[in-house]
């Protein structure tokens, strides 16, 4: 064999190796939404129900960004979204206190082996529900519509629930102690 067949040959198997030998890419890393991502958020109930769902094509984003915004007096357009690159996740937190939030915080990618024993790639979409100091009484409704890149494997929806910050006077931070202060002299 000649010396440059032997570095070509070695080059491959690197590569080869490098890929896992299956061909198939590394997920990528887990990352935190964007604002540039975040397309919609309201409380004022143009969907009043508890829903995760990701749309795949234009006119299913259509219909529920239409039922999203009805309850404004100016909706604001629908967004063209370009499905071959991206996809749609709306999600919604049901009938809540007007100062609950909720928001698609990050996504992250996993690879897991399946019962029939093949690997698959999973996207896993963290939904953060903020549960507000409970001051306002009325009925809210929170949605959020973020634009993803598009992603063919299995999604999953995990959820987190955390308390606003600052409702309760234990919650605000101790401050420090001033240092003391000495009076000039004669005073």
């Amino acid at each position: 064999m000649r010396p440059y067949s032997r570095l070509l040959l070695a080059a491959l198997s690197l590569t080869l190796a490098g890929c896992g030998g299956h061909g198939v890419a590394p997920p990528p890393p887990a990352r935190v939404v964007t604002s540039a991502e975040r397309l919609y958020y309201d409380n004022t109930g143009g969907i009043q129900d508890s829903l995760r769902m990701v749309i795949h094509d234009q006119q299913q984003f259509e219909q529920i960004w239409n039922r999203a915004t009805s309850t404004q007096v100016s909706p604001p357009p629908v967004p063209t979204i370009d499905f071959t690159k991206s996809m749609v996740v709306v999600v919604g937190a049901g009938r809540r206190n007007t100062d609950d939030e909720i928001r698609v915080d990050s996504v992250t990618f996993r690879e897991r082996t399946t019962v029939q024993g093949k690997k698959e790639q999973v996207m896993e979409i963290m939904v953060l529900l903020r549960t507000g100091c409970g001051g306002l009484e009325a009925a809210g409704y929170p949605l959020e519509i973020v634009s993803l890149p598009t992603f063919d494997g299995r999604i999953e929806f995990k959820e987190r629930t955390v308390p606003a910050q600052g409702c309760h006077p234990s919650d605000e931070p101790i401050p420090s102690p001033s240092p003391e202060r000495s009076s000039p002299p004669g005073r």
